[in-house]
């Protein structure tokens, strides 16, 4: 582990980010959009490292880009995905299970502007990260794999985009579909 970090997750897996730096919950939320956006399977407590003057860094992403079912396990004909699958309401792999719902009840405009920033900063990076997507998808040599993965990576840009333009209450639950891989 790199000299200073520490997994967040505490015994039995509870995250508390009280008392930490400010930009950590805000850099919480930023990482789930990107959870949200690679159909992350795999971040919990353990591979969401904190240090305490350079922030946060999730390791161990390997179960990225998979879109093979939404990060709660559901394996269904309309195989479907949503936001909060990755912010903390209810998913099993969620390091922020307890943050959302704290956070929302304690303060809930805080609670909207720390959606706002990470929102905004969507807008602004966006285009780094399709770029960068882009990049890496043209290495890819299978065409199937090639059109799975950016089907699935375009719906959930274009929902991401939709929400930062505008947001309505329960937009965390509105679903996208998962596109299955259909081998050529």
């Amino acid at each position: 582990m790199a000299r200073g970090y520490h997994p967040v997750a505490h015994e039995g897996h509870g995250i508390d980010f009280a008392g930490e730096r400010p930009e950590d919950l805000k850099d919480a939320k930023k990482m789930q959009m990107m959870d949200f956006l690679g159909n992350n399977l795999d971040r919990h407590g353990y591979n969401l490292l904190r240090h305490p003057e350079k922030g946060l860094l999730a390791i161990d992403n390997g179960r990225n880009f998979q879109y093979v079912t939404s990060s709660r396990g559901s394996e269904t004909p309309n195989l479907t995905d949503r936001v909060a699958n990755y912010n903390g309401t209810g998913n099993q792999f969620s390091s922020f299970s307890h943050v959302d719902k704290d956070q929302s009840h304690k303060d809930p405009k805080g609670y909207e502007k720390d959606w706002d920033d990470a929102f905004q900063w969507w807008k602004e990076k966006s285009p780094n990260i399709r770029s960068e997507f882009r990049r890496h998808l043209a290495l890819v040599q299978d065409p199937a794999l090639r059109e799975h993965l950016a089907t699935n990576f375009d719906t959930r840009v274009a929902h991401l985009d939709a929400l930062a333009t505008h947001r309505s209450p329960g937009w965390q639950s509105r679903t996208v579909p998962i596109t299955p891989f259909k081998a050529k």
